[in-house]
């Protein structure tokens, strides 16, 4: 959908733009400006926003002794943390034995 209906018209339009952020370091204040007032760079910022399931496959050669292997197909986006530990709790159960995930995190310096 949004590629149907964002374009440079659109965005002209509604006066859109993409935001972000820097530090003043003169007033040690966070300023926010106008990094691009592009259709494609407005689409790029709306996709990443986007909340997407993610993409999870059971792995049925590492299944042993019962344990259901999950793998997360990495795409840019890591799963969300706080909800890993119940999910596989919920999966667990209605598995009715142990559950593994092999995920991926990004490493930040």
């Amino acid at each position: 959908m949004i590629n149907t209906f964002v374009d440079q018209d659109f965005v002209d339009i509604y006066n859109l733009f993409v935001v972000e952020k820097r530090l003043n370091s003169e007033k040690d204040v966070l300023e926010y400006y106008i990094k691009s007032k592009k259709a494609e760079d407005y689409k790029k910022m709306l996709i990443e926003k986007l909340y997407h399931p993610p993409f999870i496959t059971v792995d049925e050669s590492k299944m042993i002794d019962g344990t259901l292997y999950l793998t997360h197909h990495f795409e840019g986006k890591e799963l969300v943390r706080e909800f890993i530990l119940n999910t596989m709790i919920g999966v667990g159960f209605l598995w009715g034995g142990k559950v593994r995930l092999d995920t991926t995190e990004i490493e930040y310096d």
